[in-house]
């Protein structure tokens, strides 16, 4: 029987995808769209647009090189490491 705990069966998982920025911020604003008005919602799309080409495009980059070094890029150690 494979070890019953928590992290018993990680080597059996396969590798956790990472998913392409602008695919992640388009989920984003599809999911702020209703809850927000036209001004709010002009003002977000603005923030994403300015993100995507300053530092998350950055950030991103930083996740794809440990995408390629760890099987599970998203690890609760990458909100506590520098």
């Amino acid at each position: 029987m494979a070890d019953a705990r928590t992290f018993g069966v990680d080597d059996s998982l396969p590798d956790l995808p990472l998913p392409e920025l602008d695919a992640t911020l388009q989920l984003y604003l599809e999911s702020v769209r209703p809850h927000v008005g036209a001004d709010e919602l002009e003002t977000i799309e603005e923030l994403v647009r300015n993100f995507t080409e300053g530092v998350g495009a950055d950030l991103h980059q930083q996740l794809k090189l440990r995408a390629a070094e760890k099987r599970n890029w998203v690890k609760n150690d990458v909100y506590l490491s520098s």
